[in-house]
């Protein structure tokens, strides 16, 4: 019986190779864009997955809100506090350990001398997650407080081929330890790794308690501080609810009263499996609003590309059949039933679905390796777990061509016998249904041009924002703070080499992500709860390195604001002088930045403790561009201090654009000179801008190919509606001629009809992608206003595309002489 439905499907495949292959092209772009989806979203989902202990390990998450304000979501980093108490006040959970990164620390070796990512972890890490050591135990390789584990890269950039265990190292020329184990990298998929990418990013692991700054940081608690990752391994049976509650317990039990009545903490465990995309959900996705995740996001673009592919195949198959009504309607003269038309026709589906598959499977497997380099994603991932995979492919199979083949299916069981021998030609098959998949297909594309045409305008105005105002090329250096060099000396031996303009110092390296907080009211009042804003601690010239513009007041002079306390100073005896940027001066509600200077904002008396604290404004700048997350938005509050609050110094060296070369080696030159085993860090500012924006460029390319296939496969569809609507009015255009039509005016009226299925389209996709645009913009600091233009350049672009797609069929109708029409009616 199958074999009796298969070779007249083959034949009718082969009787037809332009629509046939039209078919199976954009079957498989749909499919491949789909199946690289899934293999991405399996691929982020499976991490950490393959750990001994992964069913039960969590991530403790921590958000802090002010007193009276809504909770916030929760961050992935919480306070190192709270690892003492867990393991006091619930004994039972297996593992407790923390986890700082620290980027870029200067490690020595004899001769050389590198910057690696380091990790300071508490022992009981390595009880938590599986690493495969070449040299060394893993259980054990941490117990010593000097012990130091190095990926076999980093071992190799080290020492070479010669052994590295037993070996003693200088980090940041201070501290020396002792190397006892080398592991290779990371498996992935995971949080942790040496790619650019991980979470948690280290060549090397180290003992917190061995860690003189997390030593320094166990001998004080600060609840609201969110620093390091804290991982616990739950027992069998406990589930993460009961942990939950208790771990509010412990909060309750353990947070002063002082604290609580100036922020509500909130804490949760989560699976480690989500670390890895946490982020990207959150900030790009729960952040603005939308609350779902970025795998739910991907397979939900991608499914709307296999959906354009199905409405595709069947308006192709649709049009194809009206050539086969002759043959359908002899089949059902000798007996055949509606059923059995209709499973010939999803037969037929299936086999070119089938084909369609198996070319986009290879397609992808071909270009797996590039991805993998690019993106560190495999998208294949989900074929390892064996038949699972193979499954899915084949489950994926039957529903698409299911769906593919369900309208031209309805519409073959639809012909009447009669009339289909008597014509030869079927009227089955509704032209609105038509339509209305065209307006479906046109839909969906004009909605994915929309968000690419944002996210182009987006990184437009990030990059006119950002770079094209740098006049000289701009570089952060080490964090002197860690590796124990004087600004002063450094600056002042820097200022003296060629290609060096200016040396400016600040707490936080532009685009690092990094937000220290803090409360500023406009009053001084106890009720004043005041907004959440950025505190930076600058030198002088760090305004003039990064070309921000005063609009008000003065800047920080060393000779007169030397001795004034930072913003977030213990010396309360001193009141703060602050300069404040155009965004907080509005916030604060100044109606000019000149109205705001020798007035005061407060640190209100819930985040002192006592009394509120006033600062004086000196100084408004122009906003500065060098944070993309919406997490900034609120402002910043420049203090003078070449020491940060916060115990960070990140130099900023602006270089001479006609001497970058000497300028590089100057540096280079300085740090040999005054510390001989650490290496200068040397990176752009528009390098850092470029890694910041990655994930966002991904996203914008995933929009770019997802956009295009839609287009690519729209328009096919658009030729099999020109054609459908074609034949059905040949002779109507016949007609038309007899009485006088010119062929511009028979153009012009099919090129109207063609039109109107994609105009709907467009429409239809307006409110749904204005939805998403500014989801996506929400997510920024600095964003666009969105403008009627990516939809008015949607629209013309969809109509052009059509026009170009249909132009052929139109012109051919058009042409046609009217008594060979009107003789064959």
């Amino acid at each position: 019986m199958f074999r009796n439905h298969l070779s007249p499907a083959l034949a009718r495949i082969l009787k037809a190779p332009f629509t046939s292959a039209a078919n199976i092209v954009t079957l498989a772009l749909g499919l491949a864009c789909f199946i690289a989806a899934i293999g991405i979203a399996t691929y982020w989902q499976s991490a950490d997955g393959y750990h001994a202990q992964a069913s039960r390990t969590y991530f403790i998450g921590q958000s802090n809100a002010p007193a009276g304000q809504p909770p916030r979501d929760l961050n992935t980093t919480s306070t190192w506090t709270l690892a003492n108490y867990l393991k006091q006040d619930v004994p039972q959970i297996e593992h407790v350990a923390r986890a700082i990164p620290t980027a870029d620390v200067a490690v020595a070796a004899g001769p050389n001398k590198v910057l690696l990512n380091q990790g300071t972890v508490d022992a009981d890490f390595l009880n938590i997650f599986d690493f495969d050591f070449v040299a060394g135990n893993p259980r054990t390789a941490l117990n010593s407080p000097d012990g130091l584990v190095l990926t076999q890269d980093a071992a190799q950039r080290l020492f070479g081929d010669a052994p590295a265990m037993g070996q003693r190292v200088l980090l940041n020329g201070a501290e020396e330890l002792t190397v006892t184990g080398v592991m290779r990298q990371v498996r992935q998929p995971s949080f942790m790794g040496q790619n650019t990418d991980a979470v948690f990013r280290f060549d090397m692991l180290r003992n917190w308690a061995g860690n003189p700054r997390t030593i320094a940081l166990d001998k004080t608690e600060a609840w609201l501080a969110l620093m390091p990752y804290t991982f616990v391994v739950l027992p069998r049976p406990m589930s993460v609810e009961t942990f939950n509650t208790q771990l509010s317990a412990v909060l309750d039990r353990h947070i002063p009263d002082t604290l609580k009545r100036v922020a509500r903490t909130r804490m949760a465990a989560l699976p480690a499996g989500k670390l890895a995309t946490y982020e990207l959900d959150s900030r790009r996705f729960a952040s603005n609003g939308m609350k779902t995740s970025a795998v739910v996001a991907l397979l939900a673009l991608a499914a709307l590309t296999l959906l354009i592919a199905c409405v595709n195949y069947a308006n192709l198959a649709t049009t194809q059949a009206l050539g086969r009504s002759k043959e359908v309607g002899m089949r059902r003269v000798l007996g055949a039933g509606a059923l059995q038309v209709m499973a010939q026709a999803w037969l037929e589906a299936l086999v070119l679905t089938g084909i369609a598959a198996f070319i986009s499977l290879s397609v992808l497997a071909l270009a797996a390796p590039v991805v993998r380099a690019s993106m560190n994603v495999d998208i294949l991932y989900f074929l390892s777990s064996g038949f699972g995979g193979i499954a899915l492919i084949v489950a994926l199979v039957v529903v698409a061509a299911f769906f593919s083949g369900a309208y031209p299916a309805l519409v073959l069981s639809g012909v009447r016998p009669a009339a289909a021998l008597r014509s030869g030609r079927s009227r089955s098959g509704s032209l609105l249904a038509a339509r209305v998949l065209v307006a479906v297909q046109f839909a969906s594309a004009s909605f994915l041009l929309i968000l690419v045409a944002v996210t182009q305008l987006q990184r437009a105005h990030l990059e006119q924002t950002v770079l094209a105002p740098r006049q000289n090329p701009v570089v952060i250096l080490n964090d002197l703070s860690r590796v124990g060099i004087d600004y002063d000396t450094l600056a002042n031996n820097l200022a003296k080499q060629p290609g060096i303009i200016r040396v400016a110092v600040t707490d936080i390296a532009p685009w690092s992500g990094q937000f220290n907080g803090v409360l500023l009211a406009r009053s001084a009042n106890p009720g004043a709860t005041g907004s959440m804003v950025m505190a930076k601690s600058v030198g002088d010239q760090y305004f003039d390195a990064f070309n921000l513009k005063l609009l008000a007041g003065r800047e920080f002079d060393p000779e007169k604001d030397s001795a004034i306390a930072g913003l977030l100073s213990r010396d309360l005896t001193k009141t703060p002088q602050i300069v404040i940027d155009r965004k907080l001066s509005d916030r604060l509600g100044f109606a000019t930045p000149q109205a705001a200077i020798g007035q005061f904002a407060y640190i209100p008396a819930s985040m002192t403790g006592s009394a509120a604290r006033p600062a004086e404004i000196i100084g408004v700048t122009e906003s500065e561009p060098t944070a993309l997350e919406s997490l900034s938005e609120s402002g910043v509050a420049y203090s003078y201090a070449k020491r940060s609050d916060f115990g960070t110094q990140r130099p900023i060296v602006e270089l001479d654009r006609a001497e970058v070369a000497a300028g590089l080696a100057s540096i280079n030159r300085v740090f040999n000179q005054i510390a001989p085993n650490i290496p200068a860090q040397i990176n752009f500012y528009d390098q850092q801008f470029e890694q910041k924006y990655r994930q966002y460029g991904r996203v914008a390319q995933i929009f770019i190919l997802l956009a295009s296939t839609a287009f690519v496969i729209a328009s096919v569809g658009l030729i099999g509606i020109a054609v459908h609507v074609a034949g059905k009015r040949r002779h109507e255009i016949a007609v038309r001629k007899t009485l006088g039509s010119s062929v511009l005016r028979v153009m012009r009226l099919l090129l109207v009809d063609f039109s109107q299925p994609v105009l709907i389209g467009n429409l239809l996709a307006w409110p749904l992608a204005w939805l998403a645009a500014n989801a996506y913009l929400s997510a920024f600091a600095d964003r666009i206003e969105l403008s009627p233009a990516p939809f008015v350049v949607s629209m013309a672009t969809t109509l052009a595309i059509a026009w170009a797609a249909t132009i052929g069929v139109v012109l051919r109708a058009a042409i046609q002489r009217p008594a060979d029409v009107l003789r064959q009616a």
